[in-house]
């Protein structure tokens, strides 16, 4: 009785333990998305086929078989119109990095389905050709570079192909079929948007904006994957690849090989080039060349050797006696500084709009000529104080500064553009408030704190 009591013992801590390894194994493959990173976009491609033909947009982003060969007499039924020979493959002319989206509304309306979407195409022209986006490798295709996407023949499966390195029709390719999606009767003869999201070792497919194709890459080596696995929107494997080709980063088309399929619209989306505020600023070791304070005594030669004043020598002594350069209508309303500064440079200024009035602040990036007055004259209609460089200033609540840019001078009725950014967290008021502020100037960048805080980055 011991003895069988012990075997049931062991044949229950076996299941036991059956169950947890399965358990294990399924909860490594996640959702479908869920691991997604998170990107913000910007769209810099998009074309609809069904309204005025657009030819610089189209030759701007696409190139062709033959140069400048689709033109407004394909789009006449409303699509992009394929047709053999010359007018059978469009390609990017970038080599898209992930992240990316790669949106098409396509219809394989005449039944044949010989034709798809192409992404992480090799970017050189050799030994890899524009006509490898629809000479066939081995087997029945349409394609032998990169990542393809085009229905069966029967129009219930989506094909994923894979192919590797380029050998004339002997290119080996790997094709994995994913059914499609429920709801949907046949891929053939179904006007549906494709949305493909690259980012780098998974791809997310989406058909009509639902879930559809997962693929994930592996097997790096020298700037390609060799390897991966094609899931369906349930993260049910459909089949796996190795000794393929995909490229890192690639270029994407549209193919057919028949002309049969029809593009509706196409559109290019790619992650915004947004740095943090300063992390991408160049290295910089500065010396102080001038450097004055309006406390203590006054030091009109130091003064006088940076700047140029309105009116000749017009500030004195007496212009600091509570403790701060005091401005006055109208000869010392300016100090403009006599040498005009080369990037880098910092500029640091100790403010206080004290009174209430936000008419004043610093200006950099003034022209090196003209009137010494068009640092405070306004414009016609301008509630700013300056028609020169960039001006920083507060709104007249305090609650922003305005950064204010200035377009050509024209008898007075200059263009100016004014953008508020909100006042620094934990100030209550950029009026009333005694501050450094510090702008760096990098060239193509400027960097802004106040009070020694991140603030305003303006790049040019």
């Amino acid at each position: 009785m011991k003895k069988i009591n012990s075997f049931r013992k062991m044949k229950a801590i076996c299941i036991t333990i059956s169950f947890l390894t399965v358990f294990s194994a399924t909860a490594e493959v996640p959702a479908f998305d869920s691991d997604k990173p998170a990107a913000t976009y910007t769209t810099t491609y998009s074309q609809a086929f069904n309204t005025t033909w657009n030819g610089t947009t189209f030759y701007n982003q696409w190139e062709a078989l033959t140069a400048n060969c689709f033109s407004a007499a394909d789009i006449t039924s409303g699509y992009l119109q394929f047709h053999w020979s010359d007018k059978i493959v469009i390609r990017s002319k970038t080599a898209y990095n992930t992240p990316y989206v790669f949106s098409a509304v396509l219809d394989w309306s005449a039944g044949s389905n010989v034709g798809g979407l192409v992404v992480r195409a090799k970017a050189a022209e050799i030994p890899f050709s524009i006509w490898d986006f629809q000479e066939p490798g081995s087997g029945t295709s349409f394609n032998r570079e990169g990542i393809v996407f085009y229905p069966s023949t029967d129009g219930q499966n989506m094909i994923v192909q894979f192919s590797g390195i380029v050998n004339g029709t002997s290119t080996p390719i790997t094709k994995i079929n994913v059914p499609k999606p429920v709801g949907v009767s046949s891929l053939l003869n179904d006007q549906g948007t494709i949305r493909i999201e690259d980012f780098g070792t998974s791809l997310y497919v989406y058909y009509r904006g639902a879930r559809y194709i997962r693929i994930d890459l592996g097997g790096l080596s020298g700037g390609v994957y060799t390897s991966g696995t094609v899931y369906d929107a349930n993260m049910v494997s459909k089949g796996t690849f190795t000794g393929m080709e995909v490229e890192t980063t690639g270029k994407i088309g549209v193919a057919q090989r028949d002309a049969s399929m029809r593009l509706y619209s196409a559109e290019i989306k790619t992650v915004i080039g947004v740095p943090a505020f300063d992390s991408d600023k160049s290295a910089a070791t500065f010396t102080t060349t001038y450097s004055q304070a309006f406390n203590t005594t006054w030091d009109g030669t130091m003064f006088y050797n940076q700047w140029d004043t309105e009116g000749v020598n017009c500030f004195s002594a007496a212009d600091i006696t509570s403790g701060y350069l005091q401005f006055f209508w109208s000869t010392k309303t300016i100090m403009r500084s006599k040498t005009v500064y080369s990037t880098p440079y910092v500029f640091s200024a100790v403010l206080d709009w004290s009174a209430g009035s936000n008419r004043g602040g610093i200006i950099v990036r003034a022209k090196a000529l003209g009137a010494i007055y068009s640092l405070q004259e306004t414009s016609a209609g301008d509630p700013g104080f300056n028609r020169e460089g960039i001006a920083f200033y507060p709104s007249t609540d305090g609650q922003n500064m305005i950064v204010q840019f200035s377009a050509s001078d024209v008898a007075g009725n200059i263009a100016t553009t004014q953008i508020n950014v909100p006042k620094p967290v934990g100030i209550t008021s950029l009026l009333n408030d005694q501050g450094t502020i510090r702008i760096e100037d990098f060239g193509t960048s400027l960097y802004v704190y106040y009070r020694g805080a991140r603030y305003i980055r303006i790049d040019l």
